[in-house]
């Protein structure tokens, strides 16, 4: 079990919780018996000790995980005791001995990286804030959905993505080194291209990509979709029976009925009973803007459009926010909540002269960067120390 808990704990891409050692308290001396086998006694212990072994070791992991998530380990001297487990202990220093023998060029590499942006972008009087994050994480969710659009999968949510696959919230993905160093190469790409093109260039740019900057009319959604529960028909393909049709309109009668009467929020009824229906969804039930034919923007070609007895009740709403009863159509039931209203709108380029500047940087936007810091990292002098000299020898 020490074994398997370290090489876990190896593996942990993120920090972990200091975890005071346990006192491991005395085995007792009997224990309640839960059956008998032929006279033989079955006790508590008995049954303990096999879940124990088949079950606890993941419990453990999953425990530690959880627990040890916010260790900031720059404030741990080597010999301090991370975990201990029963009589074993782990050290922050043996973890880290483990780690470097692993990969401790990689994250030398990553981190003189950042280094060489950090002092690129003050140099340049660049502070990364709230506004270089946010352009730097919506550039991600947007070229995350382009890039699962052009292989024809279905449409997930980027921060959805992240806390499945990454195991973290957005917060936690846009506060990584990593990623602030990211922000700043872009800011910083941004910066030095301001003067690349003159004003007539970037109107003739625009005026040949104008449908980037148009604004559709569109609704802002939230929805709460459920679809029929299907069976068998006469000739064998799948049928939505009357049946199934009031069944699923009175559940989700006494749904709206629990949002209208604030027993419960929207958002709460979305993630108890729709969330598993409409991936595409974002947290909340939100949908975004939607166009009167029911499409979403920005969405994939797989995603599912808002149906046509939806889009009728919603198009008309003047006032912000209405809940509106429950609308059956052909795929199911949904609950809708419109937001807001947006009219069409044509481009003008004076208001988004600065924003047609970025999106034709954006357009060369990884070439940029990766020329960027591969510069820097040409003009920079880094010494480079002997790595198993330093790891092997007296510390």
């Amino acid at each position: 079990m020490p074994n398997r808990l370290l090489a876990f704990l190896v593996l942990l891409p993120f920090a972990l919780v200091a975890v005071e050692p346990v006192p491991v308290a005395p085995v007792a001396s009997a224990s309640p018996t839960v059956a008998s086998v032929n006279g033989m006694p079955l006790t508590l212990r008995d049954v303990e000790d096999s879940l124990l072994r088949r079950e606890g070791g993941e419990l453990v992991e999953e425990w530690v995980h959880h627990q040890l998530e916010t260790l900031d380990f720059t404030k741990l001297k080597d010999d301090d005791v991370i975990l201990a487990i029963g009589f074993n202990k782990i050290t922050r220093r043996e973890i880290a001995d483990s780690l470097l023998r692993k990969g401790v060029g990689k994250v030398r590499d990553e981190l003189i990286n950042i280094k060489l942006v950090e002092q690129a972008i003050n140099a340049a009087g660049i502070v990364v804030g709230p506004a270089e994050v946010d352009a730097t994480y919506e550039r991600m969710s947007k070229r995350f959905t382009a890039d699962l659009a052009k292989k024809g999968d279905t449409q997930i949510d980027f921060a959805n993505y992240l806390q499945v696959k990454e195991k973290m919230t957005p917060e936690q993905f846009r506060a990584q080194p990593g990623f602030r160093m990211i922000a700043g190469l872009q800011a910083l790409v941004h910066l030095r291209a301001k003067d690349e093109w003159n004003d007539d260039e970037l109107r003739a740019w625009f005026t040949a990509n104008k449908q980037r900057w148009r604004q559709t009319e569109a609704v802002e959604l939230a929805v709460i979709a459920i679809p029929y529960r299907q069976e068998p028909g006469p000739n064998g393909q799948p049928i939505t029976t009357p049946a199934e049709r009031e069944r699923l309109s009175q559940v989700m009668d006494s749904l709206f009925r629990q949002i209208a009467s604030k027993q419960l929020t929207f958002a709460q009824i979305w993630s108890l009973y729709a969330k598993t229906w409409d991936p595409e969804v974002h947290d909340g039930g939100r949908v975004g803007w939607v166009e009167l034919n029911g499409r979403r923007e920005g969405a994939g070609d797989k995603t599912r459009t808002i149906g046509p007895e939806v889009m009728s009740a919603v198009w008309p709403v003047a006032r912000f926010p209405t809940l509106l009863p429950p609308l059956a159509g052909a795929w199911g039931v949904e609950i809708a909540e419109v937001r807001a209203h947006r009219p069409a709108k044509e481009p003008v380029y004076e208001d988004v002269r600065s924003q047609v500047h970025a999106d034709r940087v954006d357009e060369t936007l990884d070439v940029r960067t990766a020329t960027l810091l591969r510069d820097l990292r040409q003009k920079a002098k880094i010494d480079y120390a002997s790595l198993p000299e330093i790891i092997n020898g007296p510390r």
